[in-house]
């Protein structure tokens, strides 16, 4: 991906992007979408971010799953952090609680690998 153009980067993102806009749209609704699950990555600041003088601490970013969608996840860095927000579907997805479990135990792994 690093390879690509800007131009070109920005067409692969609609690509994927209409995917989960166009059931969307009125004249199409019903149609299933090509995928049910969007991941996504906002980087943010390096350096520690301050409100008033007071270090933020955390960015838990916040989406919107669409009609089809059964799980959103986004993630985001900032001061060196990674920090997860995830969305589901009740119904595609009861209990989301454990996809946080397995997070949880994968940084465990991943710290201890160094």
């Amino acid at each position: 991906m690093a390879e690509l153009t800007p131009l070109q980067m920005l067409g692969l993102s609609a690509v994927n992007v209409a995917g989960v806009a166009l059931p969307s749209v009125p004249w199409r609704q019903g149609t299933t979408p090509p995928f049910n699950i969007v991941i996504s990555n906002v980087p943010g600041e390096e350096k520690p971010r301050y409100w008033d003088g007071v270090r933020l601490e955390a960015v838990y970013p916040a989406s919107i799953p669409l009609d089809g969608q059964a799980l959103n996840i986004t993630t985001i860095g900032s001061g060196g952090s990674m920090h997860f927000g995830i969305v589901g579907c009740r119904r595609a997805v009861p209990h989301l609680q454990r996809l946080l479990a397995g997070l949880e135990a994968s940084l465990t792994e991943l710290e201890s690998v160094g």
